[in-house]
């Protein structure tokens, strides 16, 4: 894709989505999430090169601490990668794989952003209002907002509200949490111990799924995508 932006008359086309995103925004539930019913965990990843994706959903159970099931599904890329507009991009592929998982999940996280995101409608938000069930984003970037460094748990201010947290991973890398949908606040140190406390082993399960799921796709000589 040459031109990002090139199939996007004066950019109307973003100025739509945004609006969507800021309406989004307004139907987020941020009441708590009962950590202690949580029994399954989905963990959402997408791998893509210019024109395909492969989405991976892998399911792990919190008490024994294993996965109980891993959904892959490949896509076409239809949309480019532009900060903010993740969905646009994952959640087709994201959406396909879990329509496919056939136990119960109770959360799922998503590679991205929940409400610690410009328009507070990130890729976890938009999944998770689409999806009615709790949803939190873990990021490797942050887009939005202000941590304290010293801190190996700091809360990640925007605009005089905590949006979410900031964890240490090392001596010098970080990630960032924030909840989707359904999910408070006040949950995500909770949740983050019960399957922490460093960057979820099952995220890193998801990636490397869909990692080997568009490597196999690229190996095979057909051009069908399922």
């Amino acid at each position: 894709m040459t031109n990002e932006l090139s199939f996007l008359p004066e950019n109307s086309f973003l100025e739509f989505v945004t609006l969507l995103q800021e309406q989004l925004a307004n139907e987020v539930n941020l009441n708590s999430l009962p950590c202690s019913k949580i029994k399954n965990i989905s963990a959402v990843d997408v791998a893509y090169d210019s024109e395909r994706s492969v989405a991976a959903a892998v399911i792990w159970n919190i008490r024994t601490r294993r996965v109980i099931e891993e959904v892959t599904c490949s896509d076409r890329v239809v949309f480019p990668y532009i900060p903010g507009f993740l969905a646009l991009r994952e959640g087709p592929a994201a959406l396909k794989a879990l329509r496919r998982v056939k136990h119960k999940v109770d959360l799922i996280l998503f590679d991205g952003h929940g409400i610690a995101h410009p328009r507070a409608a990130g890729l976890a938000t938009t999944m998770g209002i689409l999806l009615h069930c709790p949803t939190i984003g873990i990021a490797k970037r942050l887009l939005v907002g202000e941590f304290s460094k010293d801190l190996p748990i700091s809360p990640i201010r925007l605009n005089g509200k905590n949006v979410g947290y900031s964890f240490a991973l090392g001596s010098n890398r970080r990630f960032y949490v924030s909840p989707g949908n359904m999910c408070s606040i006040e949950d995500i140190p909770r949740v983050m111990s019960l399957i922490g406390p460093n960057y979820p082993a099952v995220m890193r399960l998801a990636d490397s799924a869909a990692r080997k799921g568009l490597k196999g796709l690229e190996n095979r000589t057909d051009s069908n995508i399922t």
